[in-house]
């Protein structure tokens, strides 16, 4: 079970699950969705401190993964932060509104359609605090999908030809990324004489048996 999960309750088909920083995660089970498309879907919700979010929930047969639908709400830093436990320790008071088609999760494929903006904010690193508050300013990222290619384009709100960064995931395991120099501008410390492309391979979404098991 993953770390950020506090504990669960509840059956399968309908319960809750607790999530770091004061969120709930609740699932209940729609018969007639699951009837009509002959495949296990349940309705979703997610609230917690600034975050609320409704979704539909689909279980793909043979293990072979998920897909969410009607991705709607908003999402506060909080959230992001139980899941980024590896990132600096930011505090950033934008509020993100999601408007996602599809969300996908399959050994193959991972990515989404749609888009989410914020509001502008900004963040304070707190493990130092006597540095600058680091303003941000509105953002809008696009998501779109095409076979097995994710991709995800960052711009600013206001001006969505100016462009932050660019990433993209095929086949769930080789992510590039590209970050702008106006994307870098707001980013203390990184140079923004050109623009920063990285390359890497994701490990595998399910990980494969020990030989002793």
């Amino acid at each position: 079970m993953p770390p950020q999960i506090e504990s669960l309750g509840g059956t399968v088909w309908n319960g809750s699950a607790l999530i770091a920083g004061g969120h709930r995660l609740e699932w209940r089970f729609d018969r007639a969705g699951t009837l009509a498309a002959l495949a296990p879907r349940f309705d979703l919700s997610l609230e917690g401190p600034g975050t609320r979010i409704t979704a539909r929930g689909a279980v793909l047969p043979s293990g072979a993964g998920g897909i969410l639908t009607d991705v709607n709400g908003r999402a506060s830093w909080p959230l992001a932060a139980a899941f980024a436990t590896d990132a600096p320790r930011l505090a950033c008071d934008a509020v993100a509104s999601l408007d996602l088609e599809r969300i996908v999760v399959q050994r193959d494929r991972i990515g989404a359609s749609g888009t989410m903006r914020s509001n502008a904010g900004s963040c304070v690193q707190l493990d130092h605090p006597d540095r600058a508050t680091i303003p941000t300013p509105p953002l809008l990222a696009r998501a779109t999908m095409e076979g097995d290619t994710s991709r995800v384009r960052l711009t600013s709100a206001d001006d969505p030809d100016t462009v932050l960064a660019d990433a993209s995931l095929a086949q769930a395991r080789q992510l590039a990324l590209t970050v702008y120099p106006a994307g870098a501008r707001l980013v203390p410390g990184l140079p923004t004489s050109g623009p920063i492309s990285l390359e890497m391979e994701l490990p595998p979404l399910t990980a494969s048996p020990r030989p002793d098991r």
